[in-house]
């Protein structure tokens, strides 16, 4: 998952509508991870925490909250 990550920001960076709050996802089909990049007086991003489907507590739940938050932004 980290090499996935530079290049969702890269994908990220030439969004044509950076006015608004930019937000991607990297998986490997059982860990997840979500990016936001926002301009300000400068480009700024944040990475979540890592989201697992095989810790003890199964993280799917969270995953789809979080992507029906970035849903109701959109």
């Amino acid at each position: 998952m980290e090499t996935a990550i530079p290049q969702c920001l890269t994908y990220m960076v030439g969004s044509p509508n950076l006015e608004k709050p930019v937000y991607g996802l990297v998986t490997n089909g059982h860990q997840f991870a979500f990016i936001k990049l926002q301009q300000r007086s400068q480009k700024e991003y944040g990475i979540s925490d890592t989201f697992s489907l095989r810790s003890r507590q199964n993280h799917l739940y969270d995953v789809v909250q979080i992507l029906k938050q970035i849903r109701d932004r959109l």
